[in-house]
């Protein structure tokens, strides 16, 4: 999608990124950062603040990097539903991800 530039994030590192999810067989969105007033979405890579599948899927990208990353379930929520979402058990998701800051 797009590389991005300066450091690439690694473990410990504290990205922002502006997001949308969608849950893969029904291509229904279930989030989005830009449903939320477009702000970004602040975290500690690699430290399971967020599903394992994107703190992996986001190891390595730079401030202004492009990705769709794709998650099996067993890397998302897996035989669990998260409370309050829309998200069904056992769904794989794709999410489309803009990293704005790595530091």
């Amino acid at each position: 999608m797009k590389v991005g530039t300066g450091p690439a994030s690694k473990k410990g590192n504290t990205i922002s990124v502006e997001y949308a999810g969608w849950i893969a067989s029904t291509c229904k969105k279930f989030d989005s950062s830009f449903d939320h007033g477009g702000q970004s979405f602040p975290f500690k890579v690699g430290l399971g603040q967020v599903i394992k599948g994107f703190d992996e899927g986001l190891l390595g990208i730079k401030a202004g990097g492009i990705r769709r990353i794709y998650i099996p379930s067993q890397l998302a929520y897996g035989a669990q539903s998260p409370q309050g979402s829309n998200i069904p058990p056992n769904s794989d998701l794709i999410f489309d991800v803009i990293a704005t800051s790595v530091k």
